[in-house]
């Protein structure tokens, strides 16, 4: 919002810098956000790093019901991102989500990551899905969903690294930083299932079944190093913010079992 004044660290800069430039590096500058980048230029900015549609979403007046609430001072306008694609064992994942990007000040940026839909009916999934299905079909559930955590963390990564790249040129936090640091929050809601179904022509698609309402929030943070790549601070942290799994187990339509999922293990199967 303009007029909204945010502190951040400067450090390596995407730009080329004259000498007397980089002995200020670590200087705490004070920048206007609409002097820095517009909302629109943010958007632009995202849906060429990502490759993906990249839509501003409707301002939404009331507490979202798994994520982080309503938006305060400091933030750009929410933005919708579709058809971003991720490869996962040779897999290509299509992958929707909402993300909110914020400057709280004193050197932290926040990202908050919301709504995460995984779309896996490529054809080149069909391998990995008839794996999966025959795991489920051999009574073997919870390696099936080992795996299946495996996945959406690997998913939830790959969205941190690729939104934060872009942002981490813009502005420089780096690692040493008092206090500062690129903070990611993603949001993962229900407890669920996996299941199969076999299609008339020979496919396998897979839905998940719903056993109990949850939400959980990951949190990782991240600086830039003297090589200004993004390099992890500690490690990141799983939290159940309300809800809970009904049932260890939920039936399939086959009246096959599956693992009732917590999205904790979704979101942290590297951490858990």
């Amino acid at each position: 919002m303009p007029g909204v004044l945010f502190s951040f660290f400067i450090g390596l800069n995407y730009l080329s810098c004259s000498s007397s430039e980089q002995d200020g590096r670590n200087e705490n500058v004070i920048i206007e956000k609409n002097e820095f980048i517009t909302s629109e230029e943010l958007r632009l900015l995202l849906s060429k790093a990502l490759n993906a549609d990249v839509q501003t979403l409707e301002v939404e007046s009331r507490e979202i019901e798994c994520g982080p609430g309503v938006q305060s001072a400091g933030c750009f306008p929410d933005q919708y991102v579709s058809g971003f694609s991720v490869d996962y064992l040779g897999c290509m994942l299509t992958v929707s989500y909402n993300v909110r990007i914020c400057f709280t000040g004193s050197g932290v940026m926040q990202l908050s990551v919301w709504n995460l839909d995984i779309d896996d009916s490529d054809p080149s999934c069909t391998a990995l899905l008839t794996h999966w299905a025959n795991l489920q079909a051999a009574g073997q559930i919870h390696q099936l969903a080992k795996e299946r955590n495996e996945m959406y963390t690997a998913v939830v990564k790959e969205i941190e690294m690729n939104i934060l790249v872009p942002i981490s040129q813009l502005i420089v936090i780096e690692c040493g930083s008092q206090n500062s640091a690129y903070n990611v929050s993603f949001y993962e809601n229900d407890c669920t299932a996996t299941c199969f179904t076999y299609k008339l022509d020979g496919g396998i698609s897979v839905y998940e079944t719903k056993c109990g309402d949850m939400c959980c929030k990951r949190v990782s943070q991240y600086c830039l190093n003297e090589k200004g790549e993004l390099e992890p601070v500690g490690t990141p942290s799983i939290v159940s913010l309300n809800g809970n799994c009904t049932a260890p187990t939920s039936q399939c339509l086959q009246s096959v079992e599956g693992v009732c999922t917590s999205p904790c293990s979704r979101i942290g199967a590297d951490v858990q």
